[in-house]
């Protein structure tokens, strides 16, 4: 998939930036913040009271990289997604996981499904997320024994925190999983692609 700004008319370069072209030709007008489940490095350990259920954090493939791992329906991890000074609250806001799984391909389908809540700083307590997106993505095949794939996105419809503050409030993302057939999912990097409202 090529990323453009939705003005683009093609690929665009600096010479055309320095010689003033239409502005639009070159503000992404929908960022993506990417968000690591984990720092960096690995640790072997099942959460106990993190998450729903008991999601391991190992590492994958010997690649030093770790991830989530669930092996169980429901199964869950959630992460603080901080509301951008530049964003659209009236606009949809859209979520996606890259995950893996260690068994061959088509064995089966995973699914990542969400929930949310907005804290509004200085009012409200951490809580857990318990509200679905309006339009959550499909199941997918699994692919080869640790082949990553991006999940397809689940939109939060617009105007749902219209009455929170960017660059304040936060919201909670949790992340949970639909395994059919497959043994587990591992999850690595989520994505929030919002609207934004102003050049930050």
């Amino acid at each position: 998939m090529a990323y453009n700004p939705y003005g683009a008319t093609g690929l665009e370069d600096w010479s055309s930036f320095s010689t003033c072209a239409p502005l639009s030709r070159f503000i992404f007008d929908r960022p993506i913040v990417s968000i690591p489940l984990l720092p960096g490095g690995h640790c072997n350990n099942s959460l106990v009271s993190m998450g729903t259920g008991t999601p391991a954090v190992a590492e994958i493939n010997t690649s030093e990289v770790g991830g989530f791992t669930l092996d169980a329906d429901n199964e869950s991890v959630s992460f603080l997604f901080p509301f951008p000074l530049d964003i659209d609250l009236s606009k949809e806001i859209d979520l996606r996981m890259l995950w893996s799984n260690s068994e061959s391909a088509a064995t089966g389908t995973g699914r990542v499904l969400w929930y949310h809540k907005a804290i509004t700083a200085g009012t409200t307590a951490i809580a857990v997320a318990t509200t679905a997106p309006g339009s959550v993505a499909a199941a997918q095949v699994d692919l080869a024994a640790n082949v990553v794939l991006w999940s397809g996105w689940s939109v939060i419809a617009a105007s749902t925190f219209a009455a929170n503050v960017a660059g304040d409030d936060v919201l909670i993302v949790k992340a949970y999983v639909d395994l059919t057939t497959i043994a587990n999912m591992t999850l690595y990097m989520a994505q929030v692609r919002y609207y934004r409202k102003y050049l930050a």
